[in-house]
């Protein structure tokens, strides 16, 4: 993706899953490599998908902070 800074360090996504329906489908993430996040749903469906990722290299572990 080009509007990410650094290639392959995506290191958190969080994402939501709107329908054009009143359809609840099951859906989720079934990969995050080479800057991409793949998102599938159980059944076809008509839908927007908003995706925030994160490229951060720190991290928080128990009582430290990692870079």
């Amino acid at each position: 993706n080009p509007f990410l800074l650094f290639p392959n360090r995506i290191q958190h996504v969080q994402y939501s899953f709107y329908t054009s329906d009143a359809s609840f489908p099951r859906h989720a993430i079934r990969n995050v490599s080479q800057n991409k996040v793949v998102i599938e749903a159980d059944t076809q469906v008509s839908a927007t998908v908003a995706v925030q990722v994160e490229q951060s290299a720190t991290f928080v572990q128990g009582s430290g902070i990692y870079s």
